[in-house]
């Protein structure tokens, strides 16, 4: 592959099919960043496995895109994941669990207005690695047809903006981010914005007073809240 790859098939409309098996990345110089942004027409993308990633916002835009297997793909020096599946909007799941994480401090807008989305396997708790980040906003937006997502790998100790993380995820009827640690939070406005069949959200840890700004929207929510946190 040449040494300059970013924005290589960049707004290629009519690009159904990229096979990238066999490529050699070994001198690309910089990253891929934008590589398949806005291939409206791309369905299908093979040989992932042989891109050595520097920068990940690749298939942002990627309005066809029905699937992606991430199961080989090396993103361990990508520091931002930052709207990698921006309006991907016919991806229906993605699985990210066997993705390290060891110097990642951003996910915002990763999955923002995939519409079509129902379901994200991040990985489980007792993965040995945790996701430790600073940034998770607009994380889900717009996932309008989210129903399930554990988040129990994130480490939220040093998060500092989680506003409309959930934000128009109408189809969620439950949360458990009763692990969630907001001590640094300083923004969740509009975090749960939307999410009008949102029933049961278990948030008895959060330390922080925004939270109440964050389920304007919802209706008839059961918040399993601590009495520490409706008396502080």
């Amino acid at each position: 592959m040449p040494k300059i790859c970013a924005d290589l098939f960049k707004d290629c409309p009519n690009l159904e099919e990229i096979d990238l098996t066999g490529c050699d990345t070994s001198q690309v110089q910089g990253n891929f960043r934008g590589i398949f942004e806005s291939c409206r027409g791309l369905k299908r993308i093979k040989g992932l496995k042989w891109l050595n990633l520097k920068n990940i916002r690749m298939f942002a835009y990627c309005s066809n895109l029905t699937e992606v297997d991430l199961s080989g793909i090396n993103a361990d020096k990508v520091p931002s994941k930052k709207e990698m599946f921006l309006a991907c909007i016919k991806l229906k799941q993605i699985d990210i669990s066997n993705f390290k994480f060891d110097n990642v401090f951003s996910m915002n807008g990763m999955f923002e207005y995939c519409q079509n989305l129902s379901k994200v396997d991040l990985g489980k708790r007792d993965t040995p690695e945790q996701i430790k980040l600073n940034f998770i906003d607009r994380m889900f937006l717009g996932c309008s047809n989210l129903t399930t997502v554990d988040l129990s790998r994130l480490d939220t100790s040093e998060v500092i903006n989680m506003s409309g993380m959930f934000q128009g995820c109408m189809e969620l009827k439950e949360l458990d981010l009763k692990h969630f640690i907001t001590d640094k939070v300083e923004r969740m406005d509009h975090m749960f914005y939307g999410c009008k069949n949102l029933s049961k959200l278990d948030i008895s840890n959060l330390t922080t007073k925004s939270i109440y700004r964050s389920g304007r929207g919802t209706t008839d929510m059961q918040l399993l809240i601590a009495t520490h946190f409706l008396n502080p």
